[in-house]
């Protein structure tokens, strides 16, 4: 117990999610994932009542959300990436570029 307590101090987890996720993982993405769990939880909660097709509705929205803003930014991160490489091969900075 002793040693638990205080390696509570040393190795906080600050973050959520891991710190190995993708270079192109923003918070963004992640607030948008987590809400689309907690909307997958509800409409599992509401299947076979009236109101299951607002909940499965909001879901497929989220789904299409997230999609959408991966694609993006995955998108806009390696035209980033290459840009700096393009940069790199401007300037003979061959070891930038690998």
């Amino acid at each position: 117990d002793y040693i638990r307590e205080h390696s509570k101090e040393y190795f906080i987890k600050d973050q959520k999610y891991q710190k190995n996720t993708k270079e192109w993982f923003t918070h963004e993405i992640a607030d948008i994932v987590d809400k689309k769990a907690k909307a997958y939880v509800q409409w599992q909660h509401h299947r076979g009542k009236i109101d299951e097709n607002k909940y499965r509705n909001q879901y497929r929205m989220l789904v299409k959300t997230v999609k959408n803003k991966v694609e993006a930014r995955q998108r806009e991160y390696w035209e980033e990436i290459s840009v700096d490489i393009e940069n790199a091969v401007k300037d003979h900075d061959p070891a930038t570029v690998f």
